[in-house]
């Protein structure tokens, strides 16, 4: 849920707009400041020129069934802990997020690696331990109301097709299973592109 305002908080008679979350808020406070029509046009939005993302209308809210927690350690056996991944993003900041106070579902380890700041076409390379041949990759996500659509890639090979993240509540998407994938030499990086 989200609440909407549009107020004059610092009384300098300029509206400024108050978004309020599940977890917080945010202020965007309006300012005036006198630019050159160089800087006005360089502040513009620009039509997308890059490479071609994959297509929004093919996306599908992909859920599998629920991880399986070892409940001594709090962790899905055998994982490889996406918060524990040195990743590389094109923008915004990848980090570890204590997911604890999520009720609704469980994380393996209480944590999940989250990137914020990301836009479309913006990608999250996670390298991944040494292996090589047919694999099996199985993923669990993290679903919100302000999550969106990303498509995961295994060395440039999609894992099926974009995955929409949103949802009502703060849970996972469950284990989501992309079965023999076929790689070649040791070095791998699964990779998150905002779509």
């Amino acid at each position: 849920r989200r609440q909407i305002s549009i107020v004059d908080i610092n009384d300098d008679k300029l509206p400024d707009i108050v978004v309020g979350g599940m977890l917080g808020a945010h202020v965007l406070t309006h300012r005036v400041k006198s630019v050159s029509e160089s800087e006005f046009q360089t502040a513009q939005p620009k039509v997308y020129t890059g490479p071609k993302l994959p297509q929004v209308k093919d996306a599908e809210a992909l859920r599998g069934p629920k991880a399986k927690i070892d409940r001594e350690t709090g962790k899905v056996p055998g994982a490889i802990e996406g918060e524990t991944l040195t990743g590389k993003a094109t923008a915004g900041y990848a980090k570890p997020q204590d997911m604890s106070r999520f009720n609704e579902d469980q994380w393996s380890n209480q944590s999940q690696l989250w990137w914020t700041g990301a836009k479309p076409a913006d990608k999250l390379m996670l390298p991944l331990p040494e292996f090589t041949g047919t694999v099996d990759v199985e993923v669990v996500l993290t679903c919100a109301g302000d999550y969106g659509i990303v498509q995961l890639t295994l060395d440039d090979q999609p894992l099926g097709p974009p995955i929409d993240l949103y949802s009502n509540s703060v849970v996972t998407t469950g284990v989501l299973s992309f079965p023999k994938i076929t790689v070649e030499g040791k070095q791998h990086s699964l990779e998150v592109q905002v779509v």
